[in-house]
């Protein structure tokens, strides 16, 4: 009788054939997830990275709103410095705007009600300035001390704003260092799943190998 081929010759061969296919099938399945995580965790980092700048780049406008708000305080009776000083308060105040929309578009949901607090507490100290200025304007305002002392209650509205923004911002960056050792983890451990399956797959043949002909005639 004429041999079968030497693909065929018994059960435990097809079982092993069969056992390779699931394996390449499950590893190139798990591939594919793999990579859909990595875009994923990419995504991730790159928008915890956009909204932690974007805070940090808040709290620079916010402490330039103040600075400029010291200045034009310190300057009444001088409306030349007093506009130019105003003018500069206003574009820190529309940087702030802008630095805003950005940490908004990075996670619209996730940090929207931290980024919502800010905005109120903002809006409210811009209401307290713009309030002082006119009265600076008009004349019922007409020093340093007076200004200082109706702005005094909005100083903490205005610290408690940095300090959200501080809290966005470290919260980003921890979400960051915690995101890549997890993939690298995983990843790995697809390469020693791989690299098992490949060295069982060996043994499995250089056995088969070793078996007599005869038994698989």
């Amino acid at each position: 009788m004429q041999p079968k081929p030497p693909g065929l010759r018994s059960p435990l061969a097809l079982a092993f054939a069969a056992a390779m296919l699931a394996v390449v099938i499950s590893g190139a399945v798990e591939f594919w997830g793999m990579e859909r995580l990595d875009r994923v965790v990419n995504s991730v980092h790159r928008g915890d990275t956009a909204l932690a700048n974007a805070a940090e780049d808040m709290r620079e406008d916010v402490l330039e709103l103040r600075r400029y708000e010291k200045d034009v305080f310190m300057n009444i009776g001088t409306p030349e410095l007093d506009h130019q000083y105003r003018d500069k308060w206003d574009r820190a105040f529309v940087g702030f705007r802008y630095d805003l929309e950005r940490a908004r578009r990075t996670d619209p949901t996730q940090q929207d009600p931290q980024l919502q607090q800010v905005t109120d507490l903002i809006a409210a100290y811009r209401v307290a300035f713009t309030r002082i200025y006119d009265g600076m304007l008009n004349g019922t305002i007409q020093t340093t001390q007076q200004a200082n002392e109706q702005m005094s209650p909005f100083k903490v509205s205005v610290r408690d704003a940095e300090q959200l923004l501080a809290d966005i911002s470290d919260q980003a960056r921890g979400r960051q260092t915690l995101l890549a050792p997890a993939l690298v983890a995983h990843k790995f451990g697809l390469a020693a799943s791989v690299l098992a399956c490949l060295a069982i797959a060996a043994l499995f043949v250089a056995c088969l190998r070793r078996l007599p002909s005869a038994g698989f005639a």
